[in-house]
């Protein structure tokens, strides 16, 4: 997915979902605390549910939706999702942050 933007900062990297993110996707949604404040993550939250996700993604990714890559470990650590209203006017940001990067 060569033209998803990719978003640098000194400490988070900001892209599209890959497969390398598998693993830790499914252990960090499967977090009852992360599903009852996130809306289309399922508790529990398991390998099917992440496949369904990813494959979403290869079909054709919302340009608003990003993984969250902590640098300094190099692993997927949430997602953000950037939400315009379709007049433009207005939007919702969403993210969840898996639980041992809280605080």
């Amino acid at each position: 997915m060569s033209d998803f933007p990719v978003l640098n900062t000194p400490r988070l990297c900001l892209r599209v979902l890959e497969q390398e993110d598998f693993p830790k996707l499914v252990r960090y949604a499967n977090n009852r605390k992360i599903a009852e404040r996130v809306l289309n993550i399922p508790f529990p939250y398991r390998e099917l549910d992440a496949v369904f996700r990813l494959a979403k993604v290869r079909q054709g990714f919302k340009k608003g939706q990003f993984s969250i890559i902590d640098q300094s470990v190099g692993e997927l650590v949430g997602e953000i999702g950037i939400h315009p209203l379709p007049d433009g006017t207005q939007g919702q940001v969403a993210y969840w942050i898996a639980e041992p990067f809280w605080g």
